[in-house]
């Protein structure tokens, strides 16, 4: 049996608004190696890199995009989140134009309108 040794960093992060508290643990395991896993209210995320450049886990960490932290650590996570006063906005704006070319006629336009306020 062989015993190994690693550099870990453990964060717990508390008094977070409307979150639990999470705990963050890097762990570098060898040269340019290491994982992360975020545990928070009893679910956890892990990513492991063979390599991450000549930095430590993280350094790698810090320097990554939300998009790619989200992909490694969740891969079936949307790394985007739908906005949805944007799309009330867009669909507003598109009644209007449609009511205004006489595309659609104004209890069409009505009925549209007043979908967008219904959820």
């Amino acid at each position: 049996m062989k015993i190994e040794t690693s550099q870990i960093t453990r964060l717990r992060l508390t008094e977070l608004v409307n979150l639990d508290p999470v705990e963050v643990i890097a762990d570098n395991i060898g040269q340019h190696q290491g994982k992360v896993t975020i545990t928070c209210y009893g679910r956890s995320w892990t990513a492991y890199w063979g390599s991450t450049s000549s930095t430590s886990v993280e350094e790698f960490f810090c320097r990554c995009s939300n998009d790619y932290l989200i992909g490694s650590l969740s891969p079936g996570l949307q790394s985007k989140v739908p906005d949805q006063d944007a799309d009330s906005e867009f669909i507003k704006s598109k009644v209007l134009k449609a009511r205004r070319a006489g595309e659609i006629d104004r209890s069409k336009a009505q009925s549209l309108w007043s979908d967008l306020y219904l959820d």
